[in-house]
């Protein structure tokens, strides 16, 4: 891992997720970024940015493409597209967020072993809820949170899908 003696120059602009034209971030502006030689063993990148010399640390890369950049102490989430990336993801619709905090979902696909909870009873964060066995281990499922119970879903013995709701909080008001 020797350092790479070219010199990358890529010019960054300012992409919006938002949907609707016009709506896009009025403080962002496109900006050029040299990237010098490249040390493969070395997390420390030395960079250019309009002109200004800085170190950025490239801590992590995810299977979307998305990097974990810290600098000056900040962690940055960074998503590096090429242009037809770019372009591409501007037909592309964000999806729906949903609102998990009044659910207890099952982490993993699994058999529904046990309850340890009934409906309408209170129960307090990190409490026992159920217990989900996947390939042969048994997993102790606890609550997200405090509340009561108002729906249990799944019997005992349901096959489960990841991210299948087990049970459902009363709402707050």
């Amino acid at each position: 891992g020797s350092p790479s003696p070219e010199s990358t120059t890529i010019t960054v602009r300012p992409w919006s997720t938002s949907s609707e034209a016009g709506d896009s971030d009025k403080t962002a502006r496109a900006m050029e970024i040299q990237i010098g030689g490249i040390d493969t063993t070395s997390p420390v990148v030395d960079v250019s940015i309009n002109g200004v010399e800085k170190a950025i640390q490239v801590q992590a890369e995810d299977n979307t493409g998305m990097f974990a950049v810290k600098m000056h102490g900040a962690n940055i989430d960074v998503l590096l597209m090429s242009r037809t990336e770019y372009e591409l993801s501007k037909h592309m619709k964000e999806p729906p967020v949903r609102d998990t905090s009044g659910l207890v979902l099952s982490p993993m696909p699994g058999t529904l072993m046990s309850y340890a909870v009934e409906e309408g009873q209170h129960v307090e964060a990190g409490q026992e809820i159920c217990i989900v066995e996947a390939m042969k281990m048994q997993n102790v499922i606890r609550s997200p949170r405090a509340g009561f119970v108002a729906k249990i879903h799944p019997s005992v013995g349901s096959s489960l899908r990841a991210d299948e709701v087990i049970a459902e909080f009363e709402k707050e008001e």
